[in-house]
């Protein structure tokens, strides 16, 4: 397998109801470095962090897990992105749903498995 092999064997092609084409992949652990928000998604007393870990979400997903064909994707303003390039900001919001709908099919948002201690970190027969 080369580069181009490994790079797109998790990729998977999209057209966006714009009609827009490109590919969704799933997050990786790198991506959620970059939102540490989204890896405690629950506050100290168990309760669900509301919008906060949705907007992180949906900007991960537009921002790390979409590739517009012959593109990038990137987090400028509108009007400061360069040829090939658009913005989160710029995403239609039909679009967006179409991209997170994707990206969840792909397994991107998941919830930790319970172990016997209630958090374990591994699924059944992991670890």
């Amino acid at each position: 397998m080369d580069l181009t092999e490994y790079r797109n064997r998790n990729r998977r092609p999209i057209t966006l109801p714009s009609g827009l084409r490109g590919f969704v992949r799933a997050p990786s652990v790198l991506d959620f470095a970059d939102y540490p928000g989204l890896l405690v998604l629950r506050n100290g007393r168990g309760e669900e962090r509301g919008g906060e870990a949705g907007r992180e979400w949906l900007h991960l997903v537009l921002r790390r897990c979409f590739i517009p064909e012959r593109g990038v994707m990137c987090g400028k303003e509108p009007g400061q992105c360069m040829p090939g390039e658009l913005s989160v900001h710029e995403v239609a919001p039909e679009d967006a749903l179409a991209l997170l709908d994707a990206v969840s099919a792909l397994g991107g948002e998941r919830e930790r498995p319970e172990g016997p201690s209630g958090g374990g970190a591994f699924p059944a027969g992991e670890g």
